[in-house]
Formats: C-alpha cells, sequence, structure tokens
C-alpha cells in the first residue's frame, strides 16, 4: 500500500487526496511519522484541511501530547466542518482517556443531539461502565440493544459482564457453554491467558489485520513484562475493556507485514488482568 500510494504521489503531487491517504499510511509507522504529519501539516492549507486536522487530533492523541490533539479537535467543532461530529467524539474520547470525564460525558451527550447520537450512546456505556454505574450503564446498553447497532460479539460480552457486575447471573449462566471472555471473567486464569495469546504465533487469513509474534519471543517473559508495565500505565482510550500500548524495546512481532516493539495488551475494565495480547504498530510518546 505504501509504495502504491508513493508512487500515486511522484505521478501526482498535487493531488491533495492522495497526499491525504499517503500521509494516514506514514503516520502508523514509526520511521515514516514525522514524514506523514509534515503531510497533515500542508494539507491544512487546503480545501481537504478538515480531514487532515482530524487525522492530525487523533495522531496527537496516540503520541500522548494532549494539549495539541485537543487544539485540533476544538478548531473543526467551532468550525462549520462536516467533520465536526466526529471532532466531538475524538475530543470525548481524549477527554476520558486522562480522567477528564465529566468534559467527556459533555461532549458525549452532545453527538445524542445529531444523526450520529449512537457514538454518544455507545460511549456514554462505556464511561459509565469506566465509572462502576452499572445500572446506569445497564440503561445505556437497553437503547444500544433496541437499536441493533452494535456487534453481537461485543454485545454479548457487554451483557455477560454487566449481568455478572449486577449480581444477576444464573446457575444457568454460569455453567451452560461459555466463550473465552466469559470464562475468565468467571475464574481468571494467566495459564489460559498465555495460550489465548499464543494463538497470534500462526497467521490467520480470517482477519483484516495480520497480528504475529516472533518464533522466538518468549510469551511468559513478554507477558510478566507487559504486566508490570500497565501497573503504571493508563488505558490508551476509552472502550468496553481496557487497552494498553506498550512498548517491549525489542522487535516481538509484526503487525502488517511491519515489525514493531509494541504490544497491545487488553484487559477487563479496571482491572489489570491481561485476557489479550499481540504485536500493534505503535507511535512513542513523549516523555
Amino acid at each position: 500500500m505504501l509504495y502504491i500510494l508513493r508512487k500515486l504521489y511522484a505521478e501526482e503531487p498535487f493531488d491533495n487526496i492522495i497526499k491525504f491517504e499517503l500521509a494516514r499510511v506514514l503516520v502508523k509507522f514509526k520511521d515514516t511519522l514525522f514524514e506523514g504529519r509534515n503531510y497533515l501539516l500542508e494539507l491544512l492549507y487546503t480545501s481537504n484541511w478538515t480531514y487532515a486536522m482530524l487525522e492530525l487530533g487523533r495522531l496527537e492523541a496516540s503520541a500522548g501530547n494532549y494539549e495539541e490533539s485537543k487544539s485540533c479537535f476544538t478548531a473543526l467543532i467551532y468550525s462549520d466542518s462536516q467533520n465536526k461530529t466526529y471532532a466531538m467524539l475524538e475530543l470525548g474520547k481524549l477527554e476520558a482517556s486522562v480522567g477528564n470525564y465529566e468534559e467527556a460525558k459533555s461532549c458525549f451527550n452532545e453527538l445524542l443531539e445529531t444523526s450520529d447520537w449512537i457514538y454518544g450512546v455507545e460511549n456514554l456505556l462505556f464511561l459509565s461502565i469506566k465509572e462502576e454505574n452499572y445500572e446506569e450503564a445497564s440503561q445505556l446498553l437497553n437503547t444500544i440493544y433496541n437499536a441493533n447497532l452494535i456487534d453481537d460479539n461485543q454485545l454479548s460480552n457487554i451483557i455477560y459482564y454487566l449481568k455478572y457486575k449486577l449480581n444477576l447471573l444464573t446457575e444457568s449462566d454460569k455453567k451452560k457453554n461459555r466463550n473465552y471472555f466469559c470464562s475468565q471473567l468467571l475464574d481468571y486464569s494467566r495459564e489460559e491467558a498465555i495460550n489465548h495469546i499464543k494463538a497470534h504465533f500462526d497467521e490467520n487469513e480470517f482477519k483484516n489485520i495480520h497480528s504475529v509474534f516472533l518464533e522466538t519471543i518468549d510469551i511468559e517473559k513478554t507477558l510478566s513484562f507487559v504486566e508490570k508495565s500497565i501497573t503504571e500505565s493508563a488505558p490508551l482510550q476509552l472502550s468496553f475493556v481496557d487497552k494498553y500500548n506498550i512498548d517491549c524495546g525489542n522487535i516481538v512481532g509484526v503487525n502488517n507485514d511491519v515489525e514493531t516493539s509494541f504490544v497491545e495488551a487488553v484487559t477487563f475494565p479496571n482491572t489489570k488482568d491481561i485476557i489479550a495480547m499481540y504485536p500493534v504498530i505503535g507511535i512513542k510518546k513523549k516523555t
């Protein structure tokens, strides 16, 4: 993809759409991050500035640059941009990621008055779970369930999680066939987590993103390192489960054929119990 976009850009250097797509690809990789950022900055002075501003805000957020990211999203919100709604959503996620929950709620509540209201409800649901307000989360879940606008697998996991937290699980719920998520929720096993993680030693042609550990990687040692690292880290962004991007310091695997030292660790909400871990393309945050 990168090769094709570079070739197209060489042929049409003034095509802003090609430049924008090239920038989106470049900012995902450590070695070309700054090149991608520069293209986005150039696009701010074109008719495609709103798309560039949104991507730049997301980039700064992933790099841990709160003020820079907030400035990008705020600029879009106060413009007449068609990306205003997306900017409000991203600003809400940004505020939630640094613990500004009231500011995040304000953003998500604004979305309830738009055609993209489902994103507001969904993130208010995640925020209620984060704040351990499970009664409110259940009410929001009913709204989403009735709208039939959420992935079935995630929906079933959220339902099971909330029933567990509200002590509504029956003995039948606990005994009938459960998926990996539900089994770990009821009785967390580090050994089962390791077995689940080891699935990322093999290619999976049915996944859109191929994320594979190197065969030489010791998963138990890597998991121990990540477990220690996340004790001092905050989740990457607001979602149903907590996700952490951790730099292991050396190449641990490949993500879509690109070598990376980063892994994404997934835990149950408000815990450090890792239930999944896989190589991702990461951006080093400023210190």
